[in-house]
């Protein structure tokens, strides 16, 4: 499963690539060079942010962080699983196949990390764009995108210490 995470997680980097080489070209057609992010009650821009610095760099954002994820998982393989702490470790810790699980979590919990973020960056360029384009949309349009990102935070943060702490069915066993 861990696999799937990670391959998921490098196409949405390519999608988030892709999309935003789309936008970045598509939105400077006109005479300005300035993208517009939201307008303001008066439906004068709110703010604007010069289009080579929103390509460039949200393209080195997203590199850069989907290499940490990426550096974070190979060192999570390389790292003794037995000194992880985890709740209910006298199980996690009593096998080979839970060792390998325990890490399989471990890995995915940050892969996941990876396609969220992308996502959520995928989200937001399209939100720009729209704005953009269409000249609709004030700051409030992004309200909702951070709640999102505040819940999915949340949960991401609180997910391990809730698998760790359930255990399979004594008659299913780990694979």
């Amino acid at each position: 499963m861990d696999k799937v995470l990670i391959v998921l997680k490098n196409i949405t980097v390519a999608i988030f690539l892709v999309v935003l080489s789309f936008a970045y070209y598509d939105m400077g057609e006109g005479i300005s060079s300035m993208i517009i992010l939201f307008l303001d009650n008066q439906g004068l821009p709110g703010a604007k942010i010069d289009r080579s610095w929103f390509f460039y760099g949200l393209s080195l954002f997203v590199v850069l962080f989907n290499a940490l994820i990426a550096t974070a998982i190979q060192l999570l393989r390389r790292y003794p699983i037995q000194a992880l702490p985890v709740a209910k470790a006298d199980f996690w810790h009593a096998n080979e196949e839970n060792l390998i699980e325990t890490r399989s979590i471990w890995v995915g919990w940050l892969a996941a990390l990876g396609i969220f973020a992308n996502l959520w960056l995928l989200t937001m360029v399209i939100r720009v764009w729209f704005i953009h384009r269409t000249l609709i949309g004030t700051v409030e349009a992004y309200h909702p995108f951070w709640i999102v990102l505040l819940v999915f935070l949340l949960g991401w943060m609180i997910f391990p210490s809730l698998r760790f702490r359930s255990l399979p069915k004594a008659d299913t066993a780990i694979e």
